[in-house]
């Protein structure tokens, strides 16, 4: 018996399901895809501050989609909430290859002055909860598949998904 059956035995399927992959996932997609755009949405209220924030999704297609959360990181912003528009671009860029791509405001816990905290831990973590929250009840509304929610984020970003449940 030959234990090396090359490309012909079992590993041809693997190579050929990793090529697929690949050329569906980074092919350039058609410039006639449209994105269907919301911005400003409210999706919670602490106190006299309103949380907002921006999707965009694919224009055709039955959906359910899966959702991309974009978190953006602490550092060095202003004293009070984030811009959720840094990811506008990846946000645009998921939508055409047939996610939601979500962006929202949340409340800092680092002071980029040094003044003392105005939203303390776990404000933060409490406002990616009630946007993912926000997002399942709204998912028939947006075409977004609740059960396929993702998260995505840089630096302080990165670590928030993994610190709520």
């Amino acid at each position: 018996m030959d234990k090396h059956r090359g490309l012909t035995g079992p590993l041809l399927p693997r190579i050929a399901l990793v090529l697929a992959w690949s050329v569906a996932f980074f092919t350039p997609l058609d410039a006639q895809s449209t994105v269907v755009r919301e911005n400003d949405i409210a999706y919670a209220q602490r106190g006299d501050l309103v949380l907002k924030l921006d999707l965009a999704r694919p224009a055709t297609g039955e959906g359910p989609f899966p959702a991309i959360v974009y978190v953006i990181d602490d550092w060095a912003h202003e004293d009070v909430v984030l811009d959720r528009k840094a990811f506008e671009s990846d946000m645009q860029e998921a939508a055409k290859r047939g996610y939601v791509g979500v962006a929202f405001d949340r409340r800092l816990v680092i002071s980029a002055s040094n003044n003392p905290v105005k939203y303390p831990f776990p404000a933060a973590i409490n406002d990616a909860k009630s946007a993912v929250r926000w997002l399942r009840s709204h998912a028939a509304q947006y075409r977004i598949d609740p059960d396929r929610i993702g998260a995505l984020g840089a630096s302080s970003g990165g670590t928030w998904p993994f610190s709520s449940d």
